[in-house]
């Protein structure tokens, strides 16, 4: 596990693994259209 998140609950380290992909979403939909290129660059989408 990562030491940083030893002091949190489950569902908070469960969100922090999200974290990077949700930001993508976020930003990818910043001009409300997520198209295939965006979709490629993200992080654990493969």
């Amino acid at each position: 596990m990562i030491p940083e998140f030893e002091e949190l609950s489950q569902a908070e380290i469960e969100l922090m693994h999200k974290a990077p992909i949700l930001v993508c979403i976020l930003i990818a939909g910043a001009d409300d259209h997520i198209d295939n290129r965006e979709i490629k660059k993200a992080p654990f989408i493969n």
